[in-house]
């Protein structure tokens, strides 16, 4: 399957650093919902925040057979290391990840640390099983004796089943933000599954 990589950049706030948008987005991807249902109302969103900079990691060097470019991923960034690997940052560390339920038409949050929040908004579903979502990462900011809250990154992009999107381009005290977003429809009640038809249910199981 072909993969393309969609840019988008509806918004973003000065002096943080570069802003990043990126989808992966495939044209055969899976209809979570089927068309005899209604669109869906949720979906469950992973979220794994990364700390992405050009600093080697301590103990790790060049040998003379590797590339001068070597990436280093940390641990626990094996499933979303295809998504990183574009990128030009040459250091990638997982700082942490939830879960979080982006419902239609309402903002669900997700508090990434002291200064920057993550809020997710489902608006709709194409032909093709894409959800079109608008993210934004929201950032406090001190302006005298006031702290103000501002949008670092705001975007409406695509974000396809099984696939990952990309935001990131807020500065960390060693790097910059990144986060890497998946999708999946949560599970359907029982009496839903029921009615679906045959081969078409849904079979992820519930988060713990």
């Amino acid at each position: 399957m072909s993969l393309a990589c969609l840019t988008l950049m509806l918004a973003t706030v000065a002096n943080t650093g570069d802003p990043i948008v990126a989808a992966e987005l495939d044209g055969n991807a899976i209809q979570f919902c089927q068309e005899s249902q209604e669109p869906c109302r949720a979906i469950n969103v992973n979220v794994v925040v990364v700390e992405a900079s050009n600093d080697i990691p301590e103990g790790a060097a060049n040998s003379p057979n590797e590339p001068p470019n070597k990436k280093y991923f940390g641990p626990g960034l094996d499933a979303v290391k295809s998504a990183l690997a574009n990128l030009k940052y040459r250091s990638f560390r997982k700082l942490g990840a939830q879960k979080l339920v982006a419902e239609r038409d309402q903002e669900t949050t997700m508090r990434i640390d002291a200064k920057y929040t993550l809020g997710v908004t489902l608006l709709d579903q194409d032909t093709l099983g894409r959800f079109r979502v608008k993210a934004r990462i929201e950032e406090k900011v001190r302006k005298g004796d006031k702290v103000i809250k501002r949008n670092a990154l705001l975007t409406t992009t695509a974000l396809a089943p099984g696939k990952h999107l990309v935001l990131g381009g807020p500065k960390l005290e060693k790097g910059q933000l990144v986060l890497v977003l998946t999708a999946e429809r949560p599970p359907q009640p029982a009496s839903e599954q029921k009615a679906a038809a045959p081969g078409l249910a849904d079979t992820n199981e519930a988060s713990g």
